[in-house]
């Protein structure tokens, strides 16, 4: 089974008691495509593939009665985003030896945006994308991206744009991948890493009040490097440019936290500033083989439950 090339909806939740794609992997078929098979039971999920009904009963199997007695399902699915994945026949896709990688991780609902990174090669983003999913007990998240690594390996990787998981609280945590061509801090990976973020903060105090924590509503890498020196030379000019676009009235302040430059920019009287910090890191690399394991686990536990025959 190949994944699609062209964008998946941004949110899925099944609200009606049919889908016209199929509810494990999300594929959406094309014109030409066969017909999806349904589940026998309910006749509500349509699935691409055997293996594919097999591996969403674990959570299907919770809605199904519903489904078959006319009831309806707040179920939600995980949904990602592909591009420029190879058709069937299509000359595999390669990474760029220059490019390096950092995984963005949004909770909108309590104004939370964090940047990890950068890792290389492209499959070292695979257990720390893990990690994140497990970590905030998103299931059906894990499920997803055990479907689109191991259905497209490192193309599938390649071709990720971004990944949105429901978790248990039923909201939704998002995950995109960030590429930036930087040669020298990829072939000198793994080692002490310095990267220049700037967080778009809200200066709420009621909203700080209740999250017990500065609400941030976006956040960026612009440039990592391998030098501290050239680090704290870039941010300073990367803070000047901030103020450039802000207009002639922003208002700067630069200084330092545990050493490395930190520095905001506004405009008086707004409750939106800009943070630029400096931050240190030392890039390991990462367990491939365990998130492999990992996973293989997740795949063996799916694959021992039985489930009703898929009919067309």
């Amino acid at each position: 089974m190949t994944r699609p090339d062209f964008p998946l909806p941004s949110s899925t939740m099944a609200t009606a008691t049919t889908t016209s794609y199929c509810f494990r992997c999300q594929h959406h078929p094309e014109p030409g495509d066969g017909p999806l098979k349904r589940c026998s039971k309910c006749r509500a999920r349509h699935y691409c593939s055997q293996e594919c009904q097999r591996n969403d009963w674990p959570t299907h199997k919770q809605e199904c009665d519903i489904l078959a007695a006319g009831g309806q399902s707040g179920r939600m699915r995980s949904t990602f985003r592909m591009m420029g994945f190879p058709k069937m026949g299509d000359e595999p896709a390669l990474a760029d030896p220059d490019t390096i990688y950092y995984v963005k991780t949004s909770k909108p609902h309590i104004h939370r945006v964090t940047v990890s990174g950068p890792y290389y090669p492209l499959q070292n983003i695979f257990p720390p994308l893990l990690r994140q999913l497990r970590d905030a007990g998103s299931v059906e998240g894990e499920r997803t991206l055990d479907d689109i690594v191991y259905g497209g390996g490192d193309e599938a990787l390649l071709s990720l744009q971004y990944f949105h998981a429901p978790l248990p609280d039923g909201n939704i945590m998002k995950l995109e991948l960030i590429r930036e061509q930087n040669a020298q801090v990829a072939h000198s990976l793994p080692c002490e890493v310095w990267n220049i973020c700037v967080n778009t903060m809200t200066g709420d105090e009621d909203l700080m009040e209740t999250l017990g924590h500065p609400p941030v509503s976006d956040m960026e890498v612009l440039e990592s490097f391998v030098s501290e020196d050239e680090a704290h030379a870039a941010a300073k000019g990367y803070l000047q440019r901030l103020k450039a676009e802000m207009g002639p009235d922003a208002v700067l302040h630069e200084g330092e936290m545990d050493g490395l430059l930190h520095g905001d920019v506004g405009l008086p009287g707004s409750d939106e500033f800009k943070i630029l910090e400096v931050k240190h890191q030392n890039v390991t690399v990462y367990d491939w083989e365990a998130a492999q394991e990992h996973v293989r686990r997740v795949r063996a536990m799916t694959q021992n439950q039985e489930a009703p025959t898929p009919e067309s």
